[in-house]
């Protein structure tokens, strides 16, 4: 399983999340955690992507 961790500065990453990863990426304070959908349909294929592009243009 991914989350997409958008970064304060607009990076877009895609961390695994799994309790026997030993991998250790950074999150910096102000990040944007999501979980995405897992499964869509065809027409809906694209809402992930519309939806982290929408976190990162937020406005506060």
């Amino acid at each position: 399983m991914l989350v997409t961790v958008i970064q304060p500065d607009g990076v877009i990453q895609q961390h695994p999340i799994a309790y026997w990863n030993n991998n250790h990426n950074d999150i910096a304070p102000g990040a944007i955690i999501f979980i995405g959908y897992q499964s869509l349909f065809h027409n809906y294929s694209e809402l992930n992507h519309a939806i982290s592009l929408m976190l990162i243009n937020r406005t506060l």
